[in-house]
C-alpha cells in the first residue's frame, strides 16, 4: 500500500515501488494531502483520506479496508452488482406515474425535518448561484474546471428540490477544484469566494434534505463502495459508450418513463463522463482532476442505471407506473441492462 504525500510523491524509491505494484495489479494507494498524484497514478484506484476523521468508522477509511480485501479476494460480478445496488445513494420510486430516483434510505426523514429551514437554505443556495452566474456574465471569466458544476446548478435552479445525491456530487466536484488548483484562489479571488459560498450552502442543506443514514455497524448499513478502476486506454471506449447511452436517455422511452429531474440527473452524468473521457490533459494536476471527474461521473451513472434495472427485475415499482410509462420503462430497462453489465467491468 502506498500513501501519497508531498514527501512520497517526490521520492523516487516510493514511486518505483508503487509503479511495480501497479504493473502487477496489486497497488492499493491513498492520498493524505493535496499534492498532485504522480503522472500515471490517477488511473489506479486510490482512496482519498484527505478528510479522514481518524476513526475506523469513517467512510473513507472503511473504503480503504474494502479495497485491500478486494485485492486479496476479488468479488464476483454478481457480488459487485449486489454491492453497487445495495450501497447506491439513490433508489427508484414513483412520481406522477413515472419512475423517479430518490435519495436512500427511502421514506426516511432527514435529521432536521424542518420545511422552513430547508426553504431558507435553498433560497441561500439559489442566491449564491445567481451571484456566481451574474459575476461570470459580467466578467466573462469561466475556468473550464468549474463549467460542468456551474451548468448543473443553473439547470436545477428552477426544478423542484434536488436530491442530496445530485447536490453532493456537484459540491464535491467544486471542492476538488478548489483543492486541486490552489492557484485559482490567487488568480480568481472573486470567483473562489463565490464557489466557496456555494459549497457551504450545499453543506448546510444536508441535514435538511439527506435522509438520516444508518449508523456504522447497524443491520441496515449500506455496503462500502469502491471507486471504478479506469485506465487511459479505456477512455476511447468510455467516450463511445457514454455517447450511445446519452442517446438512450434522449429517446422516447426514457422521456416517457423517467420524471424530468431523474432524466436530468442521468443525462448530466453521462454527458460529463463522455466529455471527461475525451478531454486532453495538460500536466499532473490536470490528469488527476480528469480521472477524478470521470470516476465520479461513472459512479453516478452506475448507481442510476443499476437502480433502474433492479426496479425492472423486481417489478416492485414499475408495476405502479402509468400504463404508458410502464411499457416504456420495460423497453428502457432492457437497453440499460447491457450498459450496467459493461459498467460493472470497471469496478
Amino acid at each position: 500500500m502506498t500513501v501519497w504525500t508531498e514527501a512520497s510523491v517526490n521520492s523516487d524509491a516510493v514511486r518505483e515501488e508503487a509503479d511495480r505494484a501497479k504493473s502487477v495489479g496489486k497497488l492499493v494507494h491513498t492520498r493524505l494531502d493535496d499534492t498532485p498524484l504522480p503522472w500515471g497514478f490517477g488511473e489506479a484506484q486510490y482512496v482519498d483520506l484527505r478528510k479522514w476523521d481518524g476513526t475506523p468508522s469513517d467512510p473513507a477509511f472503511r473504503k480503504l479496508i474494502r479495497s485491500i480485501k478486494d485485492k486479496i479476494d476479488p468479488p464476483s460480478e454478481a457480488e459487485k452488482a449486489a454491492r453497487l445496488r445495495g450501497g447506491s445513494p439513490v433508489a427508484p420510486t414513483r412520481a406522477d406515474g413515472q419512475m423517479r430516483l430518490a435519495d436512500t434510505p427511502l421514506n426516511t426523514p432527514p435529521p432536521k425535518d424542518d420545511p422552513a429551514g430547508k426553504a431558507a437554505r435553498l433560497k441561500e443556495l439559489w442566491e449564491n448561484t445567481d451571484d456566481l452566474l451574474d459575476w461570470v456574465a459580467a466578467t466573462g471569466q469561466l475556468p473550464e474546471q468549474i463549467e460542468p458544476a456551474l451548468r448543473f446548478f443553473a439547470a436545477i435552479r428552477d426544478r423542484e428540490t434536488p436530491t442530496w445525491t445530485a447536490l453532493s456530487f456537484r459540491r464535491d466536484a467544486l471542492s476538488d477544484v478548489l483543492s486541486e488548483y490552489p492557484d485559482l484562489d490567487m488568480s480568481h479571488e472573486s470567483l473562489c469566494k463565490r464557489l466557496k459560498a456555494i459549497v457551504q450552502s450545499v453543506t448546510d442543506l444536508e441535514a435538511y434534505i439527506n435522509p438520516t443514514q444508518p449508523e456504522p455497524g447497524a443491520p441496515d448499513e449500506k455496503p462500502v463502495q469502491t471507486d471504478p478502476i479506469i485506465r487511459r486506454s479505456d477512455f476511447e471506449e468510455i467516450g463511445t459508450q457514454m455517447e450511445q447511452l446519452g442517446a438512450v436517455f434522449k429517446g422516447d422511452d426514457a422521456v416517457a418513463a423517467l420524471e424530468p429531474a431523474t432524466l436530468g440527473f442521468l443525462s448530466d452524468a453521462v454527458a460529463e463522463a463522455m466529455q471527461a473521457a475525451r478531454k486532453k490533459p495538460f500536466g499532473e494536476r490536470s490528469e488527476a482532476a480528469q480521472f477524478d471527474t470521470l470516476k465520479a461521473a461513472i459512479k453516478r451513472v452506475t448507481y442510476g442505471v443499476g437502480a433502474l434495472t433492479a426496479a425492472e427485475q423486481t417489478k416492485n415499482i414499475s408495476k405502479l407506473l402509468s400504463p404508458a410509462a410502464e411499457e416504456a420503462f420495460e423497453r428502457l430497462a432492457a437497453e440499460l441492462d447491457t450498459y450496467f453489465d459493461w459498467l460493472l467491468t470497471y469496478f
